[in-house]
């Protein structure tokens, strides 16, 4: 199972607050960009991408529990590099400019979708064996690369888990099935 993420998720936050009568809610993930005021689309990829590598991470422990003798399913989260794609297209005006002055140094730096599509496929494509020994990881570049705060501070484990939950709460209200 592979998830696309971002090296954007490093400027992802999912907030803990202390909810009445004790635990923690994460209602910074899943509530706050949807009201207007608050919502920046930078800080809302960022978040989706961070949340893209919980939940990579989340489902690999989850089928590590659930499969302990037998072949799981594995799972990977990649990076594709930064790509030359028509994902700027709804920019502001001044993003717009900003990017038509950068374009000739932006080719020099992006990926083509061809190379950009080389991460995916040497995940999708590793040998079992070998990817056995990064279940849960995150790829760049080709190559497992460690997680960088937050997604790997000391409290992300909970943080994840936490996620994870309020995550299916959601889906079950909106689909009315577990």
């Amino acid at each position: 199972i592979v998830t696309l993420s971002s090296a954007g998720y490093k400027m992802g936050m999912i907030l803990q607050t202390k909810k009445e009568g004790g635990g923690f809610d994460a209602c910074d993930f899943l509530l706050d960009n949807l009201r207007p005021e608050n919502f920046s689309s930078f800080h809302s990829y960022a978040k989706s991408k961070l949340g893209n590598d919980f939940f990579t991470q989340t489902l690999s422990s989850l089928l590590k529990k659930k499969y302990p003798k037998g072949p799981r399913p594995l799972t990977a989260c990649l990076h594709p590099g930064v790509i030359n794609t028509e994902i700027t297209r709804n920019l502001s005006s001044f993003w717009q400019i900003v990017k038509f002055i950068l374009t000739p140094l932006m080719k020099l730096a992006l990926k083509t979708e061809l190379e950009g599509a080389q991460c995916t496929l040497t995940v999708c494509c590793m040998p079992r064996d070998k990817l056995e020994r990064h279940d849960g990881e995150y790829f760049s570049n080709c190559v497992p690369t460690p997680l960088l705060p937050p997604a790997a501070a000391p409290k992300s484990d909970s943080l994840r888990e936490l996620v994870w939950e309020l995550s299916r709460e959601k889906i079950k209200q909106v689909t009315g099935e577990d």
